[in-house]
Protein backbone atom coordinates (compact mmCIF):
# COMPACT_ATOMS: atom_id res chain seq x y z
CA UNK A 1 0.00 0.00 0.00
CA UNK A 2 1.38 3.16 -0.91
CA UNK A 3 2.40 5.72 2.43
CA UNK A 4 3.02 9.69 1.84
CA UNK A 5 6.35 10.41 1.36
CA UNK A 6 8.51 11.29 4.83
CA UNK A 7 10.01 14.44 5.00
CA UNK A 8 6.73 17.08 3.76
CA UNK A 9 5.83 20.14 5.20
CA UNK A 10 3.52 19.57 8.80
CA UNK A 11 0.86 21.51 10.22
CA UNK A 12 3.02 22.84 12.86
CA UNK A 13 5.58 24.15 10.08
CA UNK A 14 3.02 26.32 9.03
CA UNK A 15 1.59 27.87 12.09
CA UNK A 16 -1.88 26.00 11.85
CA UNK A 17 -4.17 25.24 14.56
CA UNK A 18 -4.20 21.65 16.24
CA UNK A 19 -7.25 20.62 15.52
CA UNK A 20 -7.35 17.92 18.00
CA UNK A 21 -9.22 20.84 20.45
CA UNK A 22 -11.14 22.44 17.84
CA UNK A 23 -13.16 25.10 18.95
CA UNK A 24 -17.03 24.95 17.80
CA UNK A 25 -17.30 26.82 14.54
CA UNK A 26 -14.48 24.72 13.03
CA UNK A 27 -16.87 21.82 12.98
CA UNK A 28 -20.36 20.90 11.02
CA UNK A 29 -23.39 19.64 12.97
CA UNK A 30 -22.87 16.12 12.96
CA UNK A 31 -24.14 13.47 10.57
CA UNK A 32 -26.10 10.60 11.88
CA UNK A 33 -24.28 7.45 9.79
CA UNK A 34 -26.11 5.31 7.84
CA UNK A 35 -27.13 1.38 8.88
CA UNK A 36 -24.38 -0.80 8.08
CA UNK A 37 -24.40 -3.90 5.40
CA UNK A 38 -23.68 -7.54 6.30
CA UNK A 39 -22.28 -8.10 2.98
CA UNK A 40 -19.49 -6.44 0.50
CA UNK A 41 -22.22 -6.12 -2.24
CA UNK A 42 -24.93 -4.77 0.22
CA UNK A 43 -22.20 -1.99 1.30
CA UNK A 44 -21.51 -1.07 -2.29
CA UNK A 45 -25.32 -1.04 -3.15
CA UNK A 46 -25.54 1.29 0.21
CA UNK A 47 -22.65 3.60 -1.85
CA UNK A 48 -24.53 3.76 -4.84
CA UNK A 49 -27.39 4.85 -3.30
CA UNK A 50 -26.37 7.91 -1.37
CA UNK A 51 -23.95 9.01 -4.19
CA UNK A 52 -26.62 8.31 -6.94
CA UNK A 53 -24.87 5.78 -9.15
CA UNK A 54 -26.99 3.37 -10.85
CA UNK A 55 -26.58 0.84 -13.67
CA UNK A 56 -27.63 3.61 -15.97
CA UNK A 57 -25.23 6.53 -14.62
CA UNK A 58 -21.85 5.04 -13.52
CA UNK A 59 -20.26 8.21 -12.24
CA UNK A 60 -21.08 11.15 -10.45
CA UNK A 61 -19.38 14.38 -10.12
CA UNK A 62 -19.69 17.00 -7.05
CA UNK A 63 -18.41 20.43 -6.60
CA UNK A 64 -15.20 20.70 -4.10
CA UNK A 65 -14.25 24.34 -2.74
CA UNK A 66 -11.27 23.85 -5.55
CA UNK A 67 -12.87 21.36 -8.59
CA UNK A 68 -15.13 19.24 -9.08
CA UNK A 69 -14.47 15.50 -8.48
CA UNK A 70 -16.12 12.48 -10.09
CA UNK A 71 -16.79 9.30 -7.85
CA UNK A 72 -17.33 6.03 -9.99
CA UNK A 73 -18.91 3.05 -9.51
CA UNK A 74 -15.60 0.86 -10.11
CA UNK A 75 -13.82 2.59 -7.34
CA UNK A 76 -16.82 2.10 -4.70
CA UNK A 77 -15.81 -1.86 -3.56
CA UNK A 78 -12.01 -0.42 -2.65
CA UNK A 79 -13.78 1.66 -0.12
CA UNK A 80 -15.86 -0.56 1.71
CA UNK A 81 -13.22 -3.96 1.29
CA UNK A 82 -12.13 -4.10 4.99
CA UNK A 83 -15.82 -5.31 6.24
CA UNK A 84 -14.82 -4.93 9.92
CA UNK A 85 -14.88 -0.59 9.41
CA UNK A 86 -18.01 -0.81 7.47
CA UNK A 87 -17.25 2.42 6.03
CA UNK A 88 -20.70 2.34 4.33
CA UNK A 89 -22.18 3.62 7.51
CA UNK A 90 -20.20 6.99 6.84
CA UNK A 91 -20.90 7.70 3.44
CA UNK A 92 -23.17 10.76 4.44
CA UNK A 93 -20.35 12.30 5.96
CA UNK A 94 -17.91 11.50 3.58
CA UNK A 95 -20.44 13.38 0.21
CA UNK A 96 -20.26 16.50 3.09
CA UNK A 97 -16.87 16.50 3.64
CA UNK A 98 -15.74 16.65 0.07
CA UNK A 99 -18.51 19.21 -0.61
CA UNK A 100 -17.39 20.96 3.08
CA UNK A 101 -13.96 19.99 4.40
CA UNK A 102 -12.29 21.92 7.03
CA UNK A 103 -9.18 21.37 5.16
CA UNK A 104 -7.64 20.11 1.64
CA UNK A 105 -4.08 18.67 1.51
CA UNK A 106 -1.92 17.32 -1.31
CA UNK A 107 1.14 15.22 -0.73
CA UNK A 108 3.30 12.62 -2.99
CA UNK A 109 3.36 9.11 -1.69
CA UNK A 110 5.80 6.42 -2.29
CA UNK A 111 4.24 5.48 -5.47
CA UNK A 112 5.35 8.50 -7.23
CA UNK A 113 1.43 9.82 -7.42
CA UNK A 114 -0.02 12.69 -5.47
CA UNK A 115 -3.35 12.42 -2.94
CA UNK A 116 -5.38 15.13 -1.72
CA UNK A 117 -6.62 14.48 1.66
CA UNK A 118 -10.01 15.81 2.64
CA UNK A 119 -10.46 16.73 6.01
CA UNK A 120 -14.04 16.94 7.77
CA UNK A 121 -14.63 18.05 11.32
CA UNK A 122 -17.93 17.37 12.63
CA UNK A 123 -19.53 17.54 16.70
CA UNK A 124 -19.40 14.29 17.23
CA UNK A 125 -17.48 11.07 17.93
CA UNK A 126 -15.83 10.12 14.28
CA UNK A 127 -14.43 12.51 11.93
CA UNK A 128 -13.65 12.19 8.18
CA UNK A 129 -10.74 11.66 6.02
CA UNK A 130 -11.51 11.32 2.05
CA UNK A 131 -8.49 10.20 0.08
CA UNK A 132 -8.70 11.54 -4.08
CA UNK A 133 -6.43 10.20 -6.36
CA UNK A 134 -5.38 11.95 -9.31
CA UNK A 135 -6.07 9.20 -12.13
CA UNK A 136 -8.77 9.94 -14.77
CA UNK A 137 -8.75 13.59 -13.47
CA UNK A 138 -9.90 13.84 -9.62
CA UNK A 139 -11.47 10.96 -8.69
CA UNK A 140 -12.72 9.30 -5.00
CA UNK A 141 -10.29 7.20 -3.85
CA UNK A 142 -10.86 5.90 -0.12
CA UNK A 143 -12.47 7.79 3.13
CA UNK A 144 -12.32 6.54 6.86
CA UNK A 145 -13.34 7.77 10.02
CA UNK A 146 -11.24 8.69 12.22
CA UNK A 147 -10.92 10.18 15.85
CA UNK A 148 -9.45 13.82 16.46
CA UNK A 149 -6.33 12.81 17.46
CA UNK A 150 -5.25 10.67 14.66
CA UNK A 151 -6.72 13.60 11.88
CA UNK A 152 -3.48 15.68 13.03
CA UNK A 153 -1.12 13.00 11.35
CA UNK A 154 -3.18 13.44 7.94
CA UNK A 155 -2.17 17.19 7.51
CA UNK A 156 1.43 17.34 5.98
CA UNK A 157 2.65 18.18 2.25
CA UNK A 158 1.10 21.63 0.63
CA UNK A 159 -2.11 23.19 1.99
CA UNK A 160 -4.16 23.91 0.15
CA UNK A 161 -7.76 25.21 1.50
CA UNK A 162 -9.18 25.51 4.71
CA UNK A 163 -12.71 26.34 5.67
CA UNK A 164 -13.63 30.12 6.23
Amino acid sequence: MPKVKDGLPRWQDMGLPNIRYPETHMMRAAIQEVEASDSHEGAIAILEHHIGISEHKQEVSLDTPLWPLTIKRDNLPHIVEKRKDARERYVTMAIDTIKHPYEIWVAPYDDGLERYKFLGLYQQKYQMLVVVAPWDGRVLWNFMQTDLKSLNNHRCGKHLFVRP
